[in-house]
């Protein structure tokens, strides 16, 4: 499991969220009920707002959570991205009113997956593919004079 998503928890109680670093077994309890399962999306009419933006620049690629952005209130806020490269899993964490983005000392193309977790409408998965690099969004950058 080293460069696999890992499996994440949430309790339906007091909102905590876990991941399953080795499994040992079929439930996790928390608040005195089991943990659910937090498959996550990969495509809703929410995505857009979710989708994972890269870009790349001397071999750092920073990724930014939303086509225009995403709130990142007390009150809704993305908690972390992450990426899966190399055997590796990169996460890094993100505490309200930091912008939602992350950056990471790897290139894009090194980069097989990438997930966010938004505290209200979950967890998004998005594949090297289904990820958009920050050029495709934005054509004028290559308009000619």
């Amino acid at each position: 499991m080293h460069n696999e998503e890992r499996r994440i928890c949430k309790c339906s109680l007091c909102d905590t969220v876990v991941e399953v670093l080795d499994p040992c077994g079929p439930e996790l309890i928390c608040c005195g009920r089991q943990m659910e399962d937090v498959t996550g999306h990969a495509g809703s009419p929410q995505r857009e707002k979710h989708i994972l933006l890269m870009d790349e620049h001397d071999g750092q690629t920073t990724l930014r959570v939303g086509i225009n952005g995403h709130e990142n209130s007390e009150k809704h806020y993305i908690a972390w991205i992450e990426v899966l490269a190399d055997g590796k899993c990169l996460r890094q964490y993100i505490t309200p009113p930091q912008e939602a983005k992350a950056s990471f000392q790897i290139a894009a193309a090194d980069i097989s997956a990438g997930r966010c977790y938004c505290n209200i409408h979950g967890l998004w998965r998005f594949s090297a593919q289904t990820m958009r690099r920050t050029p495709e969004l934005a054509p004028w950058a290559h308009a000619q004079p």
